[in-house]
């Protein structure tokens, strides 16, 4: 639930766009259009273009895929199939719920074929990432399935959505409560406020085991549509969230894993005065 994800996708769309002008090359030696409208990085084949790799056909040319510049330049990915697939025989061999596309691995739709957007059949791009179905988190920029629960939920459960939330387990004297996220799970909570008191919420944790963060949303907004009041999502360990109520009622806060994460965590809550 971080508010800005951090894994960029590559739009295909408009590699595979027809459009209605060829680029060709003539003289020393390159096929002209009479010959070769597909040159330089192609063969006329039946009335289409065989594009090299890294090439995808647009009308009767061959152009640069916009996901293959790097790969093409020397980059880690010699073979130009990409992080998902390996060169055989001048094809790729691509692993599963990828197919081969204009010579790269491309993620593979629930029918087979090619998905325009990446995401894979179990999610759909949205500003730049991934939604994905609900047991599925995204993983390069792919919807993957979630990793099994490390150990059983905890005592709070079920309080996976702000409809169901448990009432925070309150402490002034450093205790905290043990408690486990599970992968794509959300653990919310509510906190009963009165005007001019702070809330303090530590949710301590390993980084190394799984990212989490934690969210607070007043009384009277909607954690679905609207920013919360606090936040902590950084990238070490531990996360705490300060927060000065303007005005009395429940307030909801929610424990989440990055992208799926999983871990044991504790959590303290302090109310002062």
């Amino acid at each position: 639930m971080k508010l800005a994800h951090t894994i960029p996708l590559l739009l295909l769309s408009s590699a595979l766009a027809c459009g209605p002008t060829a680029s060709t090359t003539t003289g020393g030696g390159s096929a002209d259009a009479s010959s070769n409208p597909c040159a330089p990085h192609g063969q006329l084949h039946d009335g289409h273009c065989d594009c090299d790799r890294g090439y995808v056909a647009q009308a009767l040319s061959c152009v640069l895929r916009p996901d293959a510049g790097a790969l093409l330049d020397g980059g880690e990915d010699a073979d130009g199939c990409g992080p998902h697939g390996e060169d055989h025989g001048g094809h790729c061999d691509c692993e599963a719920g990828y197919v081969e596309q204009g010579g790269i691995c491309v993620a593979s739709s629930a029918d087979g074929g090619a998905d325009p957007d990446g995401c894979g059949p179990h999610g759909v791009l949205h500003n730049g990432h991934c939604d994905c179905e609900q047991g599925y988190t995204e993983h390069e920029g792919v919807c993957e399935p979630l990793a099994a629960c490390a150990a059983p939920d905890d005592q709070f459960e079920d309080n996976d959505s702000d409809e169901t939330p448990a009432a925070a387990p309150l402490g002034t004297d450093g205790g905290a409560a043990t408690l486990r996220l599970c992968p794509g799970d959300e653990d919310w909570f509510s906190v009963s406020l009165t005007a001019g008191q702070t809330v303090t919420i530590d949710v301590l944790f390993s980084h190394a085991e799984g990212d989490l963060d934690v969210y607070l949303w007043a009384p009277g907004a909607e954690p679905h549509t609207d920013m919360p009041a606090g936040a902590s999502d950084g990238t070490a360990d531990n996360e705490r969230v300060t927060f000065q109520a303007a005005a009395a009622g429940d307030h909801l806060f929610v424990v989440t894993g990055h992208n799926g994460a999983q871990a044991a965590y504790q959590l303290r809550v302090v109310v002062t005065p």
